[in-house]
Parts: C-alpha cells; sequence; structure tokens
C-alpha cells in the first residue's frame, strides 16, 4: 500500500445507531460496510471525499434526532417551572377524581332545557333521567357496606333502572342520584392504603379494594360522558362548554387553571 494510499477501515455489518433507537428502523440512516465495500479508497485528495462524506452522515443524524427526540433538543419555555409535586395518595386522588366526575355531571343537566331530562336524543337512546336512574343504583349496591357484602345487592333490579316510571320525577331521580354518591364518598374516605389489598366481591368475583375502586371510576366516567354529550345536544348553542371552549386553547394555555386546583 502506497503512503499516499487512505484507506478507511471497515467492518463486517457493522452500523452506526444513534438515540438509542433500533437499527432496524426502515427510516434510520444507517451505513453497512464491509471489506469488499470500502468507503474510500485511494489517493490522499481523495480526503476531501471523506471529509464530505462524514459531514452528510453527521448532518443525517442530526436531522433524524431533530424529527424524532425534538424534546432533548428544545430549550424549555423560559415560563414553564416545576415545583415540588404533593404527595398523594392513591385514594385522596380517587375521592378527587369522584368529586370531580359529580360536578361535570352536575354542571351537565343544568344546562338542560326544561321538559328534556327523560327525553332520550334519539330512538333506543338512554335519557339523562336513565343515565341517572342507573348510576343511583349502582352507587348503592356497590358502596352501601363495601367492605362487608357484595357489590351487586340481591335488592337491586339493574334493568329497571333503564326504565323510567311515572314515579321517577326528577326531585326523585336527583335524590337518588345524591344517596348513591354519599354512599360512596362516606365508605371511601375512611380507607387507609392498607385496605387497597383487601378482598371485597362483585356478583360474587374475588377484588381488591385498589381494583374495585379503579372499576367503578372507569364505569362512572364513562355514563358521565355520555351525560355531558346528551345534556349539550339539547343545549344546542346555547351550552356552556365545561372544558376549555372552542377556539379558546391559546388562550387558555398563555393563563391555564391549575388542575389539582379545579376539584
Amino acid at each position: 500500500m502506497r503512503a499516499a494510499e487512505i484507506i478507511l477501515p471497515t467492518y463486517a455489518s457493522h452500523r452506526f445507531c444513534a438515540a438509542g433507537l433500533p437499527p432496524d428502523r426502515p427510516d434510520f440512516p444507517v451505513t453497512t460496510h464491509t471489506p469488499d465495500h470500502p468507503i474510500i479508497r485511494g489517493p490522499a485528495k481523495n480526503v476531501t471525499v471523506l471529509a464530505t462524506a462524514l459531514r452528510s452522515a453527521t448532518a443525517s443524524v442530526r436531522e433524524f434526532v431533530r424529527r424524532h427526540t425534538p424534546f432533548l433538543l428544545r430549550p424549555p419555555p423560559a415560563s414553564s417551572h416545576i415545583g415540588p409535586m404533593p404527595v398523594e395518595t392513591y385514594l385522596s386522588l380517587a375521592l378527587r377524581e369522584f368529586a370531580r366526575l359529580r360536578q361535570i355531571a352536575d354542571r351537565a343537566i343544568a344546562q338542560l332545557p326544561p321538559g328534556t331530562f327523560a327525553t332520550p336524543p334519539a330512538p333506543g337512546d338512554n335519557s339523562v333521567a336513565a343515565i341517572f336512574k342507573h348510576v343511583g343504583g349502582n352507587l348503592l349496591s356497590r358502596w352501601t357496606d363495601f367492605l362487608t357484602t357484595d357489590g351487586e345487592k340481591p335488592g337491586r333490579d339493574r334493568d329497571t333502572e333503564f326504565v323510567i316510571l311515572p314515579t321517577d320525577t326528577r326531585e326523585h331521580l336527583l335524590d337518588c342520584w345524591a344517596q348513591g354518591w354519599a354512599a360512596l364518598f362516606t365508605a371511601l374516605t375512611p380507607l387507609t392504603a392498607a385496605d387497597l389489598d383487601r378482598t371485597i366481591t362483585i356478583r360474587g368475583e374475588p377484588l381488591t379494594v385498589l381494583q374495585a375502586v379503579q372499576r367503578q371510576l372507569t364505569h362512572y366516567a364513562y355514563h358521565i360522558g355520555q351525560i355531558v354529550y346528551i345534556a349539550k345536544h339539547f343545549a344546542g348553542p346555547r351550552w356552556q362548554s365545561l372544558s376549555i371552549a372552542p377556539g379558546q386553547s391559546a388562550a387558555f394555555n398563555r393563563a391555564p387553571t391549575k388542575y389539582l386546583e379545579k376539584s
């Protein structure tokens, strides 16, 4: 080999990776070299070619990182500040979220026009009254004597919760709704972290307290979303958003309400 000759060492099946990502990504800039295909093997003047190739490869990697991990390259906004997080147990979090869900439902039905509480939005749909009746019945059944009796009480008739009877006035259903939430908070408030591993049953199925609480939190969120949707349907253009109003995201982001202060 002449002294003026430049040889770039090559390795079979060698790949250069960046950002800790797998080398088999189709959009990842990969260069594979083998002894049969050296990048440069030629006179010293080809150093310029090598330098150009290295600059191009570096630019490719930088572009890849920029596109796929922008959070690593962009500084945080000047206004951002992360202070010490408050210590919160799962039970206190669950209590807050249950209270938030009830508040959302109560704010939604406050916007229902007169005469629409028991009106389904379409044939075959549930009315807000039916959902209130069902959730109220579920709350009373699940949370009464929560730790000592099955969550599906013998006296509950779930199917009738979706049928609005002449006695199911708005006032009566709102009273059952309030009783159900009172049962939940009465049962959940005294619990401690030590209770989360205790076993309760729902329809004979053993569940930990943690599993049962999470199950009910998800269930109520599902139905309260329905309540909001139906109330918005009937309120029409008079609807007042319970979240960020359409077109107001930018303004909200400039002065956001603290999530933990909204409860």
